[in-house]
């Protein structure tokens, strides 16, 4: 048996079918066995440049691929329309460009053919046949869910979990299904949106499930998707400082998309997370204990916004503790009062807390945190200390 392969384009490819030079097998199924949502798939595809895999021939007769030419034959043909930003479109209504790139996207078309360059005979095309569809790989629910979505969205979300150490480490490098930690992060990060937009309140027994095949078709612009990529980076990288390859294996689901979306959502505390993470591990090892009993409930308990809030809920718990506080600096009167509290203390005088040199002038004083702000502290008068200008500045190059 010879193999051959050559790249043909679509407007070749229905035009030779359409003139029945290109006939399908007496043993595949008829031509129109795809629904108009899978035929809009290949379509989508198309458009986007995506793979397309090889059509199978014997000379001119099609041993697989009959389904994908005629979707194309049909769409061509105006028969079935696809959806371009929400808005319907027939062949007929497309861009000239559109209809071109269309017409001119080359498939591979390989030709099995016997060493004497004739077609096989019926008995090897029905095994070929046969083993091609036997022995297939089907695709799972998440492939499927990625292979139908905006593939900017697609791209964002196997960015963050391909070849990700502390996402796999994480994991302790167990990936199970194929696109499994991509689908777990895509759950995530529509709980994230939809929890964001306020589109779904914490009492709505609405399916996370099925609001994850809507966020990934989503047209999000260039800011949001690098937002969304820089903290779910930043989440994962203080997820693995603090808990290891620590959470439970068969769990690992449950727990790590309640910590994902408490710690995404807080992210801005990273450096408090990282400078208390052996605290935070200490404490939210009940929490784990906690996060796998309620999943053990099952249903709806799983699979909706008002019963994952809970899960949240009880993380944050923990980390609130060490949460960077929203207020930066002290006010005027809490200023005011530490100067007067000094003086009283000191006879009348102001010193630096660091170097014991006598400030004399209120604006000359640094009103500064004791334990960092940027990692945790918070501003109140029991967290600050007044030091000179220099020893501020020391203590800030440290």
């Amino acid at each position: 048996m010879n193999v051959k392969q050559e790249n043909i384009n679509i407007g070749k490819l229905v035009q030779n079918y359409e003139k029945e030079i290109y006939q399908p097998t007496e043993f595949q199924r008829c031509a129109d066995a795809w629904t108009n949502p899978t035929k809009r798939g290949l379509i989508n595809s198309v458009l986007d440049d995506f793979y397309i895999p090889p059509l199978l021939f014997s000379g001119n007769l099609i041993l697989d691929g009959l389904q994908r030419i005629s979707c194309l034959v049909d769409f061509i043909n105006d028969r079935f329309t696809i959806l371009i930003d929400g808005k319907k479109y027939y062949f007929k209504d497309l861009d000239t460009a559109i209809k071109n790139k269309i017409l001119d996207k080359e498939l591979i078309k390989i030709n099995l053919v016997n060493d004497d360059e004739t077609p096989l005979d019926d008995k090897v095309q029905k095994e070929l046949f046969y083993r091609i569809n036997a022995n297939s790989i089907k695709l799972n629910k998440p492939e499927l869910i990625f292979t139908n979505c905006n593939i900017e969205n697609r791209n964002l979300i196997t960015q963050i979990s391909t070849d990700n150490f502390d996402l796999n480490n994480l994991a302790q490098g167990k990936k199970g299904k194929r696109f499994s930690l991509s689908y777990l992060l895509l759950w995530c990060l529509t709980i994230i949106y939809y929890r964001q937009t306020g589109y779904f309140d914490d009492s709505s027994k609405a399916s996370i499930r099925n609001n994850v095949k809507n966020f990934i078709k989503i047209n999000f612009d260039e800011d949001t998707r690098n937002d969304f990529y820089k903290k779910s980076m930043k989440t994962i990288e203080i997820m693995n400082k603090i808990f290891d390859n620590s959470i439970a294996p068969g769990k690992f689901k449950v727990i790590f998309s309640a910590i994902f979306v408490a710690f995404y959502e807080e992210i801005d505390s990273f450096n408090s997370f990282y400078c208390n993470r052996d605290e935070i591990f200490r404490k939210m090892q009940p929490i784990f204990k906690k996060l796998i009993e309620d999943q053990q409930i099952g249903g709806i308990h799983y699979d909706s916004y008002a019963f994952f809030k809970d899960r949240v809920k009880w993380v944050k718990e923990v980390i609130s503790e060490y949460l960077i506080d929203k207020k930066r600096i002290l006010s005027i009167k809490e200023k005011v009062k530490m100067y007067y509290d000094e003086m009283n203390k000191n006879s009348g005088v102001v010193k630096c807390a660091a170097c014991g040199k006598i400030i004399k002038r209120f604006n000359e004083i640094d009103f500064d945190h004791i334990y960092c702000h940027t990692n945790g502290g918070k501003t109140e008068i029991k967290n600050s200390q007044i030091l000179c200008t220099r020893c501020n500045r020391i203590k800030g190059w440290k």
